[in-house]
């Protein structure tokens, strides 16, 4: 294979992957359930985006998904790419979903803030409102 040919068929599967990944993306997000969707998209986006060696002594790389389905059929053992595959997987979900607690930690807190200032700008209007008597 020569190296245009590797770069264009890279190209080609990155592009291919990507609409997948939007497809993917635009019908999890009416789904219930954030964690949910957060280690389904977590899943979709390393099972399809993660590259791998294609072998010892070869400088290619292969989509993780399909070296660990070829080894799967034609070897005893697909150990050489599920092990990292798991970790890499484990890895960017934890980073996901404490990624998505912050936010959601943040969103409230800054809905609070937004609330406390309100009340207050409405306390401020009243007190405005009302006449000293002397």
């Amino acid at each position: 294979m020569t190296q245009e040919s590797y770069l264009l068929s890279w190209g080609i599967y990155l592009s291919c992957a990507g609409v997948l990944l939007a497809i993917f993306w635009y019908v999890t997000a009416k789904m219930g359930g954030r964690i949910l969707r957060i280690g389904m998209r977590v899943t979709a986006s390393v099972l399809l985006l993660m590259p791998y060696s294609i072998g010892e002594g070869y400088s290619e790389l292969a989509p993780a998904i399909i070296m660990l389905a070829m080894e799967s059929l034609f070897e005893a053992s697909p150990q050489r790419v599920g092990v990292p595959f798991a970790i890499v997987w484990g890895i960017v979900l934890i980073l996901s979903l404490g990624w998505g607690v912050w936010r959601a930690a943040r969103t409230k807190s800054l809905q609070a803030e937004q609330q406390l200032h309100a009340e207050r700008d409405e306390l401020l209007e009243q007190s405005r409102r009302i006449e000293p008597t002397l």
